[in-house]
């Protein structure tokens, strides 16, 4: 049976012996992947089984013409690594790693749009009354929350919520030609 016929058998039957022979082939293996890596023996370790165990309860998911079982395997290894990187809050993230490359810059004529876009957005909060655009910038901009511009401001929450709601209707109609 090759890997992949295993992983259908867990998923089809609970086939405790496909799994046996799944995680007898891939547990050192993904141990040794993980030491690589940089982690730690005893996260090798636990890292492994975790990514057993989805093994096991995920195997329904796995679809072959997706991917082999191997690349499906160390896949969920490596994202398990990850997440358990980011609760540790440790720095020792693999710089290779594909999901942490930056976003390619935008295109020319995206970066044009946005820039467009800016410049309209800019040019609909000056036409709001400084009450309003002030509103705005605190709630949208700054992130502050409603009650605490109404508390700072000294307006009931419910003025606050309107003012708020009337100028996102006015930058609507003043943004409504733009795509």
């Amino acid at each position: 049976m090759t890997h992949e016929d295993l992983i259908e058998a867990i998923a089809g039957t609970q086939d405790r012996t496909a799994f046996r022979q799944l995680f007898d082939h891939f547990a050192p293996r993904l141990k040794s992947y993980l030491l690589r890596l940089g982690a730690d023996p005893a996260m090798a370790e636990d890292v492994a089984q975790e990514a057993m165990v989805i093994v096991w309860r995920k195997a329904a998911s796995f679809d072959r013409r997706q991917a082999g079982a191997s690349t499906w395997i160390f896949t969920i290894a490596r994202n398990k690594r990850i997440d358990r990187l980011r609760r540790e809050r440790r720095p020792e993230l693999d710089p290779d790693d594909p999901g942490l490359v930056p976003a390619a810059e935008p295109a020319p004529d995206r970066q044009l749009q946005d820039d467009e876009a800016r410049t309209r957005i800019a040019a609909a909060m000056r036409a709001l009354p400084d009450e309003q655009a002030d509103l705005v910038r605190r709630a949208f901009f700054d992130d502050e929350s409603h009650s605490r511009i109404a508390e700072e401001r000294g307006l009931p929450l419910g003025t606050v919520k309107s003012r708020i709601r009337l100028a996102l209707t006015r930058l609507r109609h003043e943004m409504k030609d733009y795509e």
